[in-house]
């Protein structure tokens, strides 16, 4: 989501921008979309922050 929120921000004579679904994605981001509208600002993500922390640290511990 935050790539089209970039690629449609307006600037100066930029009136839009275009967002090419190279790899299929575009039903995965209609759905994502609606998750994230449906939601109104409030749920939580669908991963918790200290197990992907724990995750992401592990493998960054050297081999």
């Amino acid at each position: 989501m935050q790539a089209i929120a970039r690629v449609n921000r307006v600037f100066k004579d930029k009136e839009g921008g275009l967002v090419v679904d190279y790899i299929g994605i575009a039903n995965e981001l209609k759905d994502a979309l609606k998750t994230y509208t449906g939601a109104g600002g409030k749920g939580t993500g669908t991963v918790d922050t200290a197990e992907a922390l724990a995750e992401m640290l592990k493998r960054l511990e050297p081999m």
